[in-house]
């Protein structure tokens, strides 16, 4: 008795969080279980502060009856995005609004420990008026069930406990997952993402990852499993990647990739030397620099065939592009979509690629979002 009382609080609690208000017959109708036990659930929820009661908005002559909700007051969960190049930190309350946003560059320079302590400092002074419930990190890296660091492309990380350490620093719990899965978490409860019930979202940055949503959720969800497509070997004689094999995706398509061959381009004389950045790289296609558009439409056109065995595999309903290398746009986009027609089965081949309306805040917004889903 006591099992199923607790299976119809987590299912009421998860319902009031993912669609908002609603009333108690409209609960109750969604369970397929008694008003009266959910009532009993909700006055629980309502007393420990977790829950909130208000009267709906009036619809003619008829009684106003009671709506409920998650308390927006009861905390906030702050989602932690870090990046090569960058951080991003938001505070989520339990209406999933915004309680704070910053964001700031990197210091490559500084150690992991460092880091943490930056990044707890930030967590700390964004929602100084809320009880900070727990801290969400999307990270691009392989962990523990410790949450110590196994494998990461920055120095000094590998072996870092960062659970650990971010905990000691925040005092409240912090769960990591990848930053793909991240960003699929926030695009389909923040995002496009909302309409479908299937879709992938291609993380492209400094290195390439992908987050599967499947039937209301992230598959994988947090913990390092993730779907690696940016170590899927597409040409067996390529250039090295990090992971230790040659001609892995992120070794031909990712930001670094492109970098590596443009500056090799201006080492040679063929390009004027400039700064390369993804917003660079984009003013450069734009003025007619033919040669670093070719670098720039074959790392899509590869880009387009990974992807094409992802579609084969999933059949998603969509595909949501995120990630800093989204600055090139269509340059990078329209190539991988001539690919992925070419190469996927003839039933997904024009399923929709576009780029996420949640642009750079979906990781840290998914990485809210999934403390939240561990805490409720």
């Amino acid at each position: 008795m006591e099992r199923a009382a607790r299976k119809v609080r987590d299912i009421v609690v998860q319902l009031l969080w993912e669609n908002g208000p609603s009333t108690l017959e409209e609960l109750a109708d969604q369970i397929g279980v008694t008003k009266v036990g959910v009532f009993h659930q909700l006055r629980a929820e309502e007393e420990r502060g977790l829950v909130t009661k208000f009267k709906e908005k009036r619809r003619g002559r008829g009684r106003r009856r009671n709506q409920y909700a998650i308390n927006p007051a009861w905390g906030y969960a702050a989602g932690v995005d870090l990046g090569t190049a960058f951080w991003r930190v938001v505070g989520l309350d339990g209406g999933k609004r915004k309680v704070f946003e910053r964001r700031g560059e990197r210091d490559l320079g500084l150690s992991p420990k460092g880091t943490v302590e930056l990044i707890g400092r930030v967590v700390r002074e964004g929602g100084k008026e809320g009880k900070l419930l727990g801290v969400g990190i999307a990270f691009p890296g392989i962990w523990d069930r410790e949450g110590r660091i196994s494998m990461s492309r920055w120095e000094g990380w590998a072996g870092f406990p960062l659970r650990r350490e971010m905990e000691r620093r925040v005092g409240v719990p912090v769960f990591l997952i990848h930053n793909a899965q991240s960003m699929a978490l926030g695009e389909g409860y923040l995002g496009e993402g909302r309409r479908f019930s299937h879709f992938l979202f291609l993380n492209l940055g400094t290195g390439v990852g992908l987050g599967v949503w499947e039937g209301g959720q992230v598959l994988w969800e947090g913990g390092s499993r993730s779907a690696e497509i940016g170590h899927m070997v597409m040409q067996e004689d390529g250039p090295p990647c990090m992971c230790g094999n040659f001609g892995c995706l992120e070794a031909l398509a990712s930001y670094r990739a492109i970098r590596r061959e443009v500056e090799g381009l201006m080492s040679e004389g063929t390009v004027r030397p400039f700064e390369v950045t993804p917003r660079a790289l984009k003013e450069r296609v734009d003025s007619g620099d033919r040669a670093v558009q070719k670098v720039v439409e074959r790392a899509g056109r590869w880009l387009g065939k990974a992807l094409s065995y992802a579609v084969n595999l999933f059949h998603p309903e969509a595909v949501f592009v995120g990630g800093g290398m989204t600055e090139l746009g269509e340059h990078l986009l329209r190539p991988m979509r001539e690919t992925l027609r070419e190469f996927a089965l003839s039933d997904r081949a024009e399923v929709p690629v576009r780029i996420s309306p949640l642009g750079e805040w979906a990781g840290a917004l998914g990485a809210a979002l999934y403390v939240w889903l561990k805490t409720l």
